[in-house]
């Protein structure tokens, strides 16, 4: 079973040193190159089914998510409800939202059973080469990345404040950083928070020995 007991889970994550905490890594600055924003504002994602999408061929779409999770990170897989919501809620205004499995090696029946399991409706989008990531500048599972049509990330952290620390759970959200992001983008204002410190589980990235 993909889901195991959560504080367990979460104990052993830790252990092995795999988890990034308030204490943890800071996420890179939103600004882009223009080669990455031009990178960004073309971006192709195939998802596990072979579709291939093109969210800014799309002359309505007015922004693209992404955002990184994994199949065993009890933190990214609490948050699947709560991004069902965003994906309901925002893809009728021209926003499209993405799940991106980027642990190296992960196979595509292991995404596809998390999809299933999770009832997950956004497309998911089979990163286990990590080029999506790379080119993100993703660390941490879940981390949220919010690209605007000019390929620029407007976006980059936290879903909302649900978790303040490891092992550390708010009965409920107050800050809903991603949501809050797109409302802005959406209406034309400048995003409040554009960057927030993301909490969950590393990324770790293949290492080439020369």
């Amino acid at each position: 079973m993909i889901r195991r007991t959560f504080i367990g889970a979460l104990g052993l994550l830790a252990t092995l040193g795999l988890l990034a905490t308030s204490h943890g890594i800071l996420a890179t600055e939103t600004q882009a190159t223009p080669e990455s924003s031009s990178q960004l504002r073309s971006i192709t994602l195939i998802d596990v089914d072979g579709v291939t999408h093109q969210p800014f061929g799309n002359e309505p779409t007015k922004a693209t998510v992404l955002v990184f999770v994994s199949t065993n990170c009890p933190i990214a897989n609490s948050f699947q409800p709560a991004l069902q919501e965003i994906h309901q809620r925002f893809e009728a205004l021209g926003v499209k939202c993405f799940l991106v499995y980027s642990t190296l090696g992960v196979q595509k029946h292991e995404i596809k059973q998390h999809v299933a399991e999770y009832q997950i409706k956004m497309p998911a989008i089979d990163d286990a080469q990590q080029a999506i990531a790379k080119l993100a500048k993703a660390k941490v599972t879940p981390e949220a990345v919010v690209i605007n049509r000019q390929g620029q990330v407007c976006y980059r952290g936290l879903i909302n404040d649900l978790y303040v620390g490891y092992g550390k759970k708010r009965q409920a959200a107050s800050q809903h950083y991603l949501s809050d992001a797109l409302e802005a983008l959406l209406a034309g204002k400048p995003v409040p928070i554009a960057e927030t410190k993301p909490l969950g589980c590393f990324i770790h990235y293949e290492t080439k020995n020369n």
